[in-house]
Parts: structure tokens; sequence; C-alpha cells
């Protein structure tokens, strides 16, 4: 055989076995990840792993937006707003010519003020009945807000009901150092039959919390946060929130994967967390919710896992106590996994409990 031919199908052998592991290593890593990787770089996973056998590092497309306004409206005023910084960064693009045009993933600079909306952006319609609006623009793209202690509410002189943020499932949504308060979801549809959902934030992407409050917002179930996506809460809190609904969750409303760690969700109205998809808590507390039926602290129909996590003070007017079957308070210190027991809510069954 030809040396050149027989070392040009050496190296594509070789270029293809490192192709397929590097495209197995980034497979391995967490969903949220794999997320952010094709809409940060610009392309498909499959060309970031060819890029990275090849020794070319893909360049990431980001930009910088500074919010240099605490008026979080739309002017052309030569200010830069939250609410044209989101829609730039959506957007990818100067949609409004008082900010830097948004560039794949973007983050959003806060200045720590108080950004008070006095109406709603836009109206959301989801496949659980429900129209509502929302006082921001919703998600889309892959934003990170650094809010440097920033809150961001509905004001409150206010005349109408919105929560602050949707994620979509193409959104992508990172919160550092921020408030997000009074947050109200009202059905707008035709029938309230259909129950309102995620009072300060509705998700069905991608969201992250990192050492940030979700307090004092109202809806029918997740008065606090409502997620169907993947959402995961670092050093942060849920707190006084209302669930509306006489079984309705005052914080953590979770249908999708939720990961809380070093957390706390307290002093809701309604459940601390309703959960009917897969959630975990590592070093958080859930204390001191009060519900009317059902469980007080977790309201648990899925598979819950808890690993060195109080749950402690919560109460329930009728059916399910604080939702777990424990001496007062329970803690956990190594890992347990919850299972439903019925509409009561949840216990910690002895067969799972360690050993």
């Amino acid at each position: 055989m030809n040396h050149t031919k027989q070392y040009s199908q050496s190296l594509a052998l070789h270029n293809h076995t490192q192709l397929n592991n590097g495209y197995q290593q980034l497979q391995s890593l967490p969903h949220s990840y794999r997320r952010r990787l094709p809409r940060q770089f610009k392309t498909t996973l499959i060309s970031v792993a060819v890029a990275l056998v090849l020794g070319h590092s893909p360049q990431a497309r980001t930009a910088t937006i500074t919010v240099n306004t605490t008026n979080p409206t739309i002017n052309t005023d030569t200010q830069c707003s939250l609410i044209e910084a989101i829609n730039n960064a959506n957007d990818d693009a100067a949609t409004h010519a008082d900010c830097p045009a948004g560039s794949g993933a973007d983050t959003i600079i806060l200045s720590g003020n108080t950004y008070s909306l006095l109406v709603a952006d836009n109206l959301l319609f989801h496949n659980y009945g429900e129209n509502s609006y929302n006082g921001l623009p919703q998600i889309t793209g892959v934003i990170t807000i650094q809010g440097n202690g920033a809150i961001i509410e509905r004001a409150a002189a206010a005349t109408e009901d919105f929560r602050l943020f949707a994620i979509l499932t193409s959104g992508d949504l990172t919160l550092e150092e921020t408030t997000v308060s009074e947050g109200i979801t009202n059905n707008s549809g035709t029938s309230r039959s259909y129950k309102s959902h995620g009072g300060g934030l509705f998700n069905r992407g991608s969201l992250t919390l990192t050492n940030s409050t979700v307090s004092g917002n109202t809806a029918d179930y997740g008065g606090g946060l409502f997620n169907s996506g993947t959402v995961i809460l670092t050093n942060s809190t849920i707190s006084d929130n209302i669930g509306l609904d006489w079984t309705g969750t005052g914080g953590l409303s979770n249908r999708g994967t939720a990961t809380l760690t070093n957390s706390t969700v307290s002093g809701n109205l309604g459940s601390g967390i309703y959960n009917s998809g897969t959630v975990t808590l590592t070093k958080s507390t859930v204390s001191d919710n009060r519900v009317y039926y059902g469980g007080g602290g977790i309201n648990n129909f899925s598979q819950a896992t808890l690993i060195s996590s109080p749950v402690s003070g919560n109460s329930s007017s009728r059916g399910g106590g604080s939702s777990i079957a424990e001496p007062s308070p329970l803690q956990i210190a190594r890992s347990a996994t919850m299972v439903p027991t019925g509409e009561g809510g949840s216990s910690i069954a002895p067969d799972k409990l360690p050993s």
C-alpha cells in the first residue's frame, strides 16, 4: 500500500476515534451545559467536537450589555434600559440603539438598584390553558443577569397583574445576586378553571439562580417559581410567596428537574415545594411553610432526594402536616429518597432511609 495513503487512512481513523471520544465527553456533560454550547458558539454540538479534535478552540460569541437607567421601559433616550437590554440579547442584534447589540451568550449588568415595572410587556400563551402577562420580555436566548444586589419588581403602583420572568424552551437564564419580587400571575383566559403558574418566574427552559432571592410573589401554583424545564438554585432563597389555590404551592412548583444546593424555601403560604418531577436538595432547608390542604413542606408525587437537608416547622390545616413523617425537626445526615404516599403529601419510606 502507498505509504501516503496508509498514513492518511491511519490519521483519519485516529481523528475519527478522537472525534467520537470528544463527542461522547460533550454528551456526558450535564443537560444544562449541553444546551448552552450550541447556542453559545452558534453551531452544533458535533461541530464543537470537531473543532476541539482539530486543535481549534471554538470562539464563543458573547456580548456585555450594561443597563444604565433604573427606568426599565423602552425609550429613545441614549440610556440602556432592562427591557431594551433583554430584547437585544434575545435578538442577537441592536434592536434598540440605546444598548449594545446582543451576540450569542450575553451578560446584562445591573448596578444594584431597584427596577420597578408598572405595566406588562407581553402576553404568554402556554399549554396549561393559561394566558398570563409578563413584565419583562420572554427569555429565548442564553442570558446572564448580574444583578449586583438588584431588585426586579412589579411596582406597587401597577394596576395590572403580571409575573416578572418567563423562560421559554429555547431560553437559558442565569440570575446572579438578584431579587425577583411582587409578581402576580392571574389567568387572563376566558375560563378561571385554568390555574395560574409562576408569580415570580415561569420556566420551561433552563434557569439558574445564584445568590438570589424570589420573594413576595403570588400565583395559584408556584407563587415564587414554576418549573417544567431545568432549574438550579445555589445559595438562594424562595420565601414569603403565596399560592392562591387551596392546595397550591407558595414556593417552588416543579414538574421538571430542580436542584437546590445551600438554599432555603421558607415562610411561603402554600406548600414550600410541590414536586411531580425530580427534585434534589443538598444542604438546603424547607421550613415554616403553611398550606390549607396537602403537604406544608414538600408535597411530593414523584422522585425527591434530600441530602443533609432539614424539613421542619411546616404546617397543613388538613391532610398532610409537614408532608414528611418524621420526628420534628427532621434532619437527614445522609441521602434519603422520598416516595409518594397519596394525597396527604409524602413521607420518607422506611426502606429508603440510610442505614
